[in-house]
């Protein structure tokens, strides 16, 4: 949906602008082929979904999908997400879905991959109070470095779990095939309340069990 954005500035305005309509806003970056977001889009139509794709073909079959599907509800961008986060407003975002992001093995790839501090603190400062970010990786070091900038974002690693995917991603389907193991976590916004009240959690993993 084109519009003109320039002038909005609140959270909800600028949600509005391109849903039509105010409702709360959860984010899947790196939608690949869409099996999550379509999933969770038909299944919640009173959530709006706002995906974020760096493909420009994987964003156009995609957004091919969600007309053909007629899924009102749902937005798709193709740009880099580092680059998009950066303009959401603050604390507008109820929830962010990443899943299986590339672990860019190479060396020379290392300044590719999504999880940096300074993105992480991007996505700290658009999540509203109780926001929370799910993740999903079959790379531990992956996991364990998304863990370390997230809570250095202020964004502890939770005990609630990860909603369960109904139709598991690509990725989770190639992951589960060859036996890896999947880890996952719930990194939530405290509340105010929450922060003043909350004693430092002790850092662990969530291991998924086998699916298959």
């Amino acid at each position: 949906m084109a519009g003109d954005y320039s002038q909005v500035t609140m959270g909800t305005e600028f949600w509005a602008a391109i849903f039509g309509r105010s409702a709360p806003v959860e984010v899947e970056i790196g939608p690949g082929t869409g099996t999550f977001l379509l999933s969770e889009a038909a299944a919640r139509g009173e959530t709006n979904f706002y995906a974020i794709e760096a493909s420009r073909s994987r964003a156009e079959r995609l957004t091919a999908l969600i007309e053909k599907r007629d899924l009102r509800n749902v937005r798709v961008v193709h740009a880099p997400a580092q680059c998009v986060v950066r303009l959401i407003p603050d604390a507008s975002v109820t929830a962010y879905h990443v899943y299986f992001p590339d672990p860019w093995w190479k060396r020379r790839h290392h300044k590719r991959r999504l999880f940096t501090p300074g993105f992480t603190r991007e996505l700290a400062r658009t999540l509203v109070p109780g926001g929370r970010v799910y993740v999903a990786t079959d790379v531990l070091f992956v996991w364990d470095q998304i863990q370390e900038y997230l809570e250095g974002s202020g964004l502890p690693l939770s005990t609630l779990p990860v909603p369960p995917r109904a139709t598991p991603t690509a990725f989770e389907r190639k992951g589960l095939r060859r036996g890896v193991p999947i880890w996952e976590g719930t990194f939530v916004r405290p509340s105010a309340a929450s922060a003043a009240t909350q004693a430092p959690m002790e850092s662990w993993h969530t291991v998924a069990a086998d699916r298959t």
